[in-house]
């Protein structure tokens, strides 16, 4: 799964950062309201993850 460490390093961050837009492709498809539940708090969550990381940068727009 993975390695245990003190801090999570940056290029795990940035392959959730990576994932992260994936989960708006689930809002056509069909899923149970149980799913779809399951996956939004596995958004927050991931998103909790990189947000709360130092090595997280505000994306520039």
């Amino acid at each position: 799964m993975s390695r245990l460490a003190q801090t999570t390093e940056k290029a795990a961050i940035a392959v959730i950062q990576k994932v992260l837009p994936c989960f708006g492709q689930l809002g056509s498809l069909g899923m149970s309201a149980q799913d779809a539940f399951d996956a939004r708090q596995a958004e927050n969550l991931l998103r909790g993850i990189v947000e709360s990381s130092p090595h997280f940068e505000e994306p520039k727009n």
